[in-house]
């Protein structure tokens, strides 16, 4: 088992990194390659709000279905880019149609 990986900011990743998570803060340039390694590497990716939106939506959505590794769009410390109501991401993140 690998280590799980958190891309966002550098921020969050500054308390990811305290929990043993391996974090990667890419430019817009390199996003969407950390983005395929990560699917490679990890069993587990927390992937920020803002960064999911700065990726093509089908590569996002075709990472969520596939069963490993398990995705997790996880919140804005800042609060910047909100979310979508809860019952809507634990739908989304458990494969389930509201």
């Amino acid at each position: 088992m690998t280590a799980p990986v958190f891309i966002g900011d550098e921020l969050s990743a500054a308390g990811y990194r305290l929990a043993g998570v391996r974090t990667w803060t890419p430019d817009d340039e390199e996003l969407l390659s950390v983005f395929r390694r990560a699917r490679e590497e990890a069993d587990l990716i927390l992937l920020n709000v803002e960064y999911a939106r700065r990726l093509p939506a089908a590569e996002v959505q075709e990472a969520q279905r596939a069963l490993r590794p398990q995705l997790f769009i996880v919140p804005d410390i800042r609060h910047q880019h909100s979310m979508r109501d809860l019952l809507s991401r634990i739908h989304n993140q458990l494969g389930m149609q509201p």
